[in-house]
């Protein structure tokens, strides 16, 4: 029942997001000025750690010590930094985002080993989450929801990403959803070259559409990287042909929409004082910041954070790093090891043991922890972490089907 109930969680993942987002533009809030997706994740870690504790023989308990240091460190920002009620519970819903990737990587482990979880259900939640994504990015389009960058002076919004409040967390959703149907659809797309076609057309106007150099930039390696290692030679001649033409076809629908992303990149690139100012939209500016909190900062803050709404002075620094040091201290220290340890194995998984579907895994978990260093909000998104978790446990999923398919052919 649990992992039935879980596999709803997944399946319904952006779907809650963007109700939220709906919710939240019209003004509404419920329990205590909470979203409609906070009370979902906080049912959703409820029944994660449920599931986790109950299989505790299969599963990653890392999970569960990081829950019981997230508590501790909630209550020492909440003591020494004079929280009240309000601060504490946006104090602890930050650390719960920072374990959702971590805890969602146990419990599909234990689905997967339950046998709980098909190879079917897993391409149905890349499907549905995918709906549910371009769906959003085309209302955007169409005037419906929040702008990626707000709006401009006669009320048009600046970059589409429907009802999804977030903001470079959805870019970083549809690059790894992207790949992750690439990856797992691989066999049929080699047969099926229009059909794959289509998908890239479409997550290439959902990467424009977002004026977004996350999404464009992601989009162009997953691309690349697709093609070189899922695609033959005559296949990837067969798709770039047929791409330049498509390209050429629709270039007056997809043009002007091309040109507002260059404007803003060139005013960006014109106030920018060199290449790493403009790659960082001007981010990393925010590290001077960083280096006078650590000089004002006392043993306390350096050690355990200063908690999200600690300091009073910044919320983000938009680097993920900088922010989960600034937050959490050596907590957050920790949850970015984690992240580099998921790296560290994809990598052993392709150079050791020959798997060469270990390689996915690697780049694209490079390929984030780049992004968490010139964009931020990746590495503690909790609209990212189901795809992040599908991310490293994909090789062994795919893997799995192919030798349960063999055998079956076999009989």
């Amino acid at each position: 029942m649990l992992l039935k109930l879980a596999y709803f969680v997944e399946i319904t993942w952006l779907l809650i997001d963007a109700i939220s987002g709906y919710f939240q533009n019209s003004g509404i809030n419920f329990l205590g000025n909470q979203t409609v997706s906070s009370i979902f994740r906080l049912g959703t870690l409820g029944l994660f750690f449920l599931i986790v504790l109950k299989n505790a023989r299969i599963s990653r308990i890392t999970p569960i010590i990081f829950l019981l240091i997230a508590v501790v460190w909630s209550a020492l920002h909440a003591i020494f930094g004079n929280f009240e009620g309000t601060q504490i519970l946006g104090d602890m819903q930050f650390h719960m985002k920072m374990l959702m990737a971590i805890l969602m990587c146990s419990v599909l482990d234990v689905q997967v080993k339950r046998c709980a979880l098909s190879f079917s259900q897993v391409n149905r939640i890349l499907a549905v989450n995918a709906a549910v994504l371009v769906a959003n990015v085309f209302l955007g389009f169409l005037g419906i929801g929040f702008g990626q960058y707000g709006e401009s002076i006669d009320g048009q919004l600046i970059g589409s990403k429907g009802f999804f409040y977030a903001g470079n967390e959805v870019s970083a959703t549809m690059v790894a959803i992207f790949a992750l149907i690439l990856f797992m659809w691989q066999d049929f797309f080699r047969k099926n070259t229009l059909t794959l076609l289509l998908l890239i057309a479409i997550f290439f106007f959902v990467a424009i559409l977002s004026l977004s150099k996350t999404s464009l930039i992601g989009f162009v390696l997953v691309v690349a990287f697709a093609l070189y290692y899922y695609q033959s030679v005559v296949s990837k001649l067969q798709i770039v042909f047929l791409a330049i033409i498509a390209l050429i076809a629709s270039s007056e629908y997809w043009m002007p929409l091309f040109d507002v992303a260059i404007e803003r990149w060139q005013f960006f690139f014109e106030v920018a004082s060199g290449s790493a100012e403009f790659l960082t939209s001007g981010r990393i500016d925010r590290v001077g910041d960083f280096a006078k909190w650590l000089d004002r900062s006392s043993f306390f803050q350096l050690l355990f954070g200063a908690g999200q709404l600690g300091d009073g002075a910044l919320e983000t620094f938009e680097n993920d790093l900088l922010d989960l040091i600034y937050i959490s201290g050596f907590f957050g220290v920790l949850v970015y090891l984690v992240w580099i340890g998921w790296l560290a194995m994809s990598v052993r998984q392709f150079w050791m043991n020959g798997n060469d579907e270990g390689r996915f895994s690697a780049f694209m978990m490079a390929l984030f922890l780049g992004i968490s260093v010139i964009a931020g909000h990746v590495i503690y998104s909790a609209m990212l972490a189901p795809f992040i978790a599908l991310i490293t446990l994909a090789p062994r999923i795919r893997v799995s089907f192919i030798s349960d398919a063999y055998k079956y052919s076999r009989k």
